[in-house]
């Protein structure tokens, strides 16, 4: 029977359906399981190494716990992942699904296959199934540096698996029903249908040859026979479902691309000779340089950074994450202080993250500078009263008038600190939220009076006044305590720092723009020109010695510019040998 020409086509037939189903199952389902089980570990790997910087801060410092649950649930709702933080030990530290109450009751993690490729490699995969949430789950573990010496911390992520697992079941079926239909149809065709069934599945080698290929767009004419037209069938469903799990994946890709080109980090990626291959925009504009002009040349010739550079052989040799800040400086552009985090990648590559920290940096530097000078400012006064107190308690009591002198200088200082206090609790008042007043139209005119009533007595106590031009009707958009205290600042510094019968003059007036100056104008010394620009600093002084003899704080000028701002102005200053000073405050006119 086997030896005629229809049974062997029969035969061959079946086979070959047999063969062509079982080929194309396991090519399909293992490249679709290789390809998508790559693409997300990948996307974790990414995920976490761009998430790691502050989990790396948080275990450094002295509120690591409180830090890092915190971290784990914004990273959780921000990826959609499972953020799992594992210290040195293996114990759990945090973790975005398990609340720190459950925390101690999860197993130590240290023997985990992702934690130990982590601590042998920089980082680790493995798919298993959560004992914790019953989920089998995709895992990646990135290693942590923590202090020199020390063990690295972890940071792993997790997602499911049951994506990828429901589209590899669908592909099995689909090609196992495909398979079924091919061997019910061998054994119904007759060696009549033998030339009728020849074109039938040449189409469909053909097809099989196209999907092999990657082309999953199949335009299969359908058999005039049922079963043949069934397998067609078959074959169109399987392809439309490749096409529908490759979409995924590519809208997945796609996701990860915007993610990538919208990050405000620069993130570079070079390849293992040290060509840039990858850049995001934010990079771009960090260097200065498109795209076209980076990728493809050597980070030697077209980064020309030595820190940056040492950065990313420092990567390269040792293998793991290498960080440290990089000086950026190009002619005719601001120096910029960066962050840099660069991994290794495999074949040789490296990726490099770069965080802009100018600004960190000189907020860094504006609060250890202004620390400083409180404590200086603090130390004078302390070290009179304690001064004053010892005396005192070494016999000066017994002494009525030396006593009462002391006591009284106790005082004073004790005024100056609380006068300091005060400025100071003013001051980051107006830094952080104004004098928590709304903004309202006032009257200039208004304004200028009860400022000049306020500074009455001490302009009288030297013999000096205080004379107001404001037009009627002049309105400002201001608080009204914010301004006051602006006015009041300049009138107490023009009558303090003016010799005693000055004439002060404070004015309101409109100005281009949609402005309201107000401004107070006083005959005293003129302000050297070198200390203009640093007038409004806190505690600059231009005579220390001076200002502390009339009770200056350092404070004042500083507390007026930021109120200024925080109304929508600015403050400012001119000063003329002969003629005097004039400080001004515009406010948006109402």
């Amino acid at each position: 029977m086997f030896r005629t020409f229809q049974a062997r086509l029969f035969m061959g037939f079946v086979l070959a359906t047999c063969l062509l189903a079982a080929v194309f199952l396991g090519l399909a389902f293992r490249q679709a399981r290789v390809l998508n089980q790559q693409q997300v570990e990948g996307q974790l790997l990414t995920e976490a190494r761009l998430a790691a910087p502050p989990f790396i801060a948080a275990l450094r410092s002295a509120q690591a716990k409180q830090a890092l649950a915190a971290l784990a649930d914004a990273a959780g709702r921000s990826t959609g992942d499972r953020v799992t933080v594992i210290g040195p030990d293996g114990r759990v530290l945090a973790d975005s699904e398990v609340g720190p109450a459950g925390l101690s009751k999860l197993e130590n993690h240290s023997r985990r296959p992702e934690v130990l490729a982590a601590a042998a490699a920089g980082w680790g995969s493995d798919a298993r199934r959560s004992v914790s949430v019953n989920h089998d789950l995709l895992y990646v573990a990135l290693a942590l540096p923590l202090e020199p010496g020390a063990g690295p911390a972890f940071l792993r992520l997790a997602k499911p698996l049951s994506a990828v697992q429901d589209l590899l079941w669908s592909l099995k079926e689909a090609l196992l029903a495909a398979a079924g239909l091919g061997l019910g149809l061998a054994l119904l065709l007759s060696w009549l249908l033998a030339r009728l069934v020849a074109a039938p599945l040449k189409g469909l080698a053909q097809a099989a040859g196209q999907m092999a290929a990657g082309d999953l767009e199949l335009r299969l004419p359908l058999s005039s026979t049922e079963e043949l037209k069934a397998l067609q069938q078959s074959f169109a469903q399987m392809a439309a479902s490749l096409r529908e799990g490759f979409g995924k994946l590519e809208a997945e890709r796609d996701l990860l691309g915007a993610t990538f080109a919208g990050m405000r980090e620069a993130v570079l990626a070079l390849d293992g000779r040290g060509a840039i291959t990858l850049l995001n925009p934010s990079a771009e504009a960090l260097l200065g340089q498109p795209a076209s002009a980076l990728k493809g040349r050597h980070h030697l010739e077209a980064l020309r950074n030595s820190d940056l550079i040492r950065l990313l052989e420092r990567a390269r040799e040792s293998g793991q994450t290498a960080s440290g800040e990089v000086l950026l400086s190009a002619p005719g552009r601001p120096e910029a202080v960066l962050s840099g985090q660069a991994a290794p990648l495999n074949g040789g590559g490296i990726v490099v993250v770069l965080t802009d920290i100018t600004e960190l940096k000189r907020l860094l530097k504006v609060r250890q500078e202004f620390t400083a000078n409180v404590s200086h400012e603090l130390k004078t006064p302390l070290t009179a009263i304690l001064g004053f107190s010892e005396t005192l308690l070494d016999g000066a009591l017994k002494e009525p008038r030396q006593a009462r002198s002391f006591t009284r200088k106790i005082q004073e200082q004790g005024k100056s600190l609380q006068a300091l206090i005060a400025d100071l609790l003013d001051l980051n008042k107006a830094e952080t939220r104004g004098l928590g007043e709304s903004l309202d139209p006032l009257e200039a005119l208004a304004a200028c009076r009860e400022a000049a009533k306020r500074a009455a007595s001490k302009a009288r106590s030297r013999k000096s006044r205080v004379a107001i031009e404001a037009p009627k009707g002049l309105r400002a958009l201001a608080g009204r305590a914010a301004l006051a205290a602006c006015l009041g600042n300049l009138l107490d510094n023009a009558v303090k720092y003016s010799p005693a019968g000055s004439l002060i003059r404070l004015s309101a007036s409109a100005r281009e723009g949609g402005w309201v100056r107000f401004e107070v104008a006083d005959p005293g010394e003129a302000i050297p020109a070198e200390a203009l620009p640093r007038l409004f600093e806190r505690f600059y002084r231009v005579d220390a010695s001076r200002s502390r003899d009339t009770g200056g704080t350092g404070l004042g000028l500083a507390l007026v510019k930021h109120l200024a701002e925080r109304m929508g102005g600015r403050a400012g200053v001119e000063s003329r040998a002969g003629v005097g000073n004039r400080f001004w405050v515009d406010i948006p006119a109402a």
